[in-house]
C-alpha cells in the first residue's frame, strides 16, 4: 500500500474514510511502531540505569567547576579510579550523594602539616586551603585498599575544613563524563 492509496479523493475534493481493509492493513504498521518505541523505552531505561548516570547538582561542593543547577552524565561501570578524577559518591555518613575528587589512592600517605597544609606521599599539595584533622583518623595515616581519598573543590576559610577520611570504592557512583550548565547564574 502506497501513500497514495490512503490519500483518495472524491471528486468534489474530500478525503474519502479509509475502509476497513485499509484499517486492518494500518494495524501491523501500529503495532510494530509500538514495539519499536517500548524497545528504545526499555533501552533507554536500562542504558542510564546501569550503564550510565544523570544527576541535578544540588549542592555546591565543587564550585566553580560544578555549580548548583548544573546537570552531569556519569559513567556507572569504572572499575578503576585515577587521582584527580572527578566522580560521584555517597557520603557513608550522611547518604548524600555527593561530587568530588580523588586526591589520593589506595597505599597513598596522608598528613597534615602543623599549618593545616595537606600532604600526601611527603608532598605538600596546592590546595589552597587550610583543614583541621578529622577527629577519627590518626595522621599519618595510609590509604587502605579499595578506598580513595575525596575533596571537594569548594571550601570557603570560615568554615572548619575538616580533612575527612577515605571512602570505600563502593561507595563511588561513577566518574563524571559530561557537564550540562543548566543553571541561568
Amino acid at each position: 500500500m502506497t501513500r497514495a492509496d490512503f490519500r483518495t479523493s472524491n471528486s468534489s475534493g474530500e478525503l474519502n474514510k479509509l475502509s476497513f481493509s485499509d484499517k486492518e492493513a494500518i494495524k501491523p504498521l501500529l503495532i510494530g511502531l509500538v514495539k519499536k518505541i517500548a524497545l528504545i523505552l526499555i533501552g533507554g531505561y536500562l542504558l542510564f540505569h546501569f550503564v550510565f548516570g544523570f544527576m541535578i547538582i544540588k549542592r555546591n561542593d565543587m564550585a566553580p567547576s560544578v555549580k548548583a543547577g548544573d546537570a552531569i552524565l556519569f559513567y556507572r561501570l569504572s572499575q578503576t579510579y585515577k587521582v584527580e578524577e572527578a566522580v560521584v559518591y555517597e557520603d557513608s555518613k550522611t547518604s548524600i550523594t555527593k561530587v568530588g575528587r580523588i586526591i589520593a589512592q589506595a597505599g597513598d600517605e596522608v598528613d597534615l602539616t602543623e599549618q593545616g597544609e595537606l600532604k600526601i606521599n611527603g608532598h605538600i599539595q596546592n590546595e589552597g586551603l587550610t583543614f583541621i584533622k578529622s577527629r577519627e583518623a590518626n595522621y599519618p595515616y595510609r590509604i587502605a585498599d579499595n578506598s580513595y581519598l575525596i575533596l571537594n573543590d569548594y571550601y570557603s576559610q570560615e568554615s572548619e575544613n575538616y580533612l575527612q577520611d577515605a571512602i570505600a570504592k563502593d561507595a563511588i557512583k561513577g566518574t563524571i563524563n559530561t557537564l550540562i550548565r543548566l543553571r541561568n547564574h
